[in-house]
């Protein structure tokens, strides 16, 4: 009988330490930048007004257009959650409830000086998006209200954002 209670034992040691044994999901991981599609639709009419592709992120560091400026150079995934990201103007930002960036801190091995990386001087904030993984890729959807243009129709944007994993 005392064998038998210490075979118990040992086995629920066993379940126990094997149930805190952290389990990887696949998705998470670092993934890079390979291409932003900004399309432009007409609101009441779904026809497509204007569509454009960056596929080189040194293109991406010269646009000027808003909609492109939260477009990741770099995004970390963790357990199904953007917990961090870098976005076209080279910061490395901390995300804080889905939405808001925070800049994260330079580490003391770094290179770079608080001098050599420019701080934003205003809050920044991602537009609400979603987020699918399929293999290696990631793809990132925003959806974008257009305010007063030059059309007599109103006018939405389509975001769509398409990164690798690091291997």
């Amino acid at each position: 009988m005392k064998k038998l209670f210490h075979i118990g034992l040992l086995c629920l040691c066993a379940l126990s330490a094997y149930s805190q044994k952290v389990h990887h999901d696949k998705t998470s991981g670092t993934y890079f930048f390979q291409k932003a599609t900004l399309t432009v639709y007409n609101a009441n009419s779904r026809s497509v007004v204007d569509t454009r592709t960056i596929n080189d992120l040194s293109t991406l560091s010269n646009e000027k257009d808003v909609f492109f400026g939260s477009v990741f150079r770099e995004a970390n995934i963790n357990d199904g959650q953007l917990t961090s990201c870098m976005l076209s103007d080279s910061i490395n930002y901390i995300v804080k409830d889905l939405n808001e960036l925070i800049p994260a801190p330079i580490e003391a091995s770094s290179k770079k000086t608080d001098q050599s990386i420019p701080k934003p001087n205003y809050p920044v904030q991602l537009t609400p998006y979603s987020f699918s993984i399929e293999g290696n890729t990631l793809t990132f959807t925003t959806g974008f209200l257009y305010g007063n243009s030059q059309y007599s129709f109103p006018l939405e944007g389509k975001l769509v954002l398409t990164m690798t994993k690091q291997k």
